[in-house]
């Protein structure tokens, strides 16, 4: 029979540029996945389908444009 040390990972603290070098290149493109971005929609009770990464946005760029598939609304 398998211990619960066997199932279960442990979080540590660390410095988030040891994870993505860059928030453009890195962090935006991990997050944009859709895996990634489910999981975030599923904590914020969003259902989110990522549109377009670096997108013009009137006077501003959005690092990740996404529908709520729900309600077809932008975030």
């Amino acid at each position: 029979m398998a211990t619960n040390d066997e199932h279960l990972g442990r979080l540590e603290r660390i410095d988030l540029r040891e994870a993505w070098a860059s928030e453009a290149g890195d962090f935006t493109p991990w997050l944009a996945q859709e895996v990634n971005i489910k999981l975030l929609g599923d904590a914020i009770g969003i259902d989110l389908e990522v549109e377009a990464q670096e997108k013009d946005v009137g006077p501003f760029r959005a690092d990740i444009l996404c529908k709520d598939t729900a309600s077809n609304h932008w975030f």
